[in-house]
């Protein structure tokens, strides 16, 4: 299963540039008398997607992105702070504690997880079935193509269906890359498919299409 880091990490540091362009275009149709950035102070902490810091945009960029590309009135609150709308605020000192934060977390190893044995995916499998049958027609459910999986930790690729389960099989291409404890994850949870795509443990081989799996695990469950 080859993937192309390079490009990979090239395409991270192009999202991060979409999404300031994205505020560009916002800020441009709204024009807001004051911007108060609040969403997406967070970094990546596990093993799988620690990586993923190098490419986030910080919130020191996102200030000076703010305030002096965009010319917008910027205020960078931190926890427990006090503000009056419309006051002069000096945010550097939020800035300053954000930083202080994200270094720390930065310098700290990342989290692991243990590995899930099959067995217990595929319990977990079964009553994902279940409550997703009893939400919508099974007829339906049984339509959607079934999703191959390699679990990496474990070594083995499943493949997933409400036709017949989680199975493990041999010989299928994978669809999708992960750890079995974020299959669980996924099973257990009806915003696990979300969860998936937000935290971006997983990886999808060359040439695969990962919608296959999301499709039968969605963000919200079916």
């Amino acid at each position: 299963m080859a993937f192309d880091r390079l490009a990979l990490e090239k395409r991270r540091y192009g999202l991060a540039d979409r999404k300031r362009a994205e505020l560009r275009t916002q800020i441009r149709i709204l024009q807001p008398a004051m911007f108060v950035p609040f969403a997406s102070f967070i970094y990546f902490s596990h093993a799988e997607n620690f990586f993923m810091n190098r490419a986030v945009n910080r919130i020191p960029d996102v200030y000076e992105f703010a305030t002096h590309e965009l010319q917008v009135p910027t205020v960078v609150p931190y926890p427990g702070d006090h503000w009056e709308v419309d006051a002069p605020r000096d945010s550097s000192e939020s800035i300053r504690r954000y930083e202080v934060d994200l270094s720390r977390a930065l310098a700290a190893p990342p989290e692991t997880s243990p590995s899930i044995p099959i067995t217990r995916l595929q319990l977990a499998a079964d009553a994902f079935i279940r409550k997703c049958t009893h939400k919508n027609k099974p007829v339906l459910l049984n339509a959607l193509m079934p999703s191959v999986i390699h679990l990496r930790d474990l070594g083995i690729d499943v493949e997933f269906s409400y036709r017949h389960g989680l199975a493990e099989v041999n010989g299928k291409q994978a669809d999708i890359i992960m750890s079995s404890d974020s299959l669980l994850y996924c099973l257990i949870n009806d915003w696990g498919g979300e969860w998936l795509a937000i935290n971006g443990r997983y990886e999808v081989p060359a040439g695969r299409n990962a919608q296959w799996f999301f499709w039968i695990n969605p963000s919200t469950g079916p």
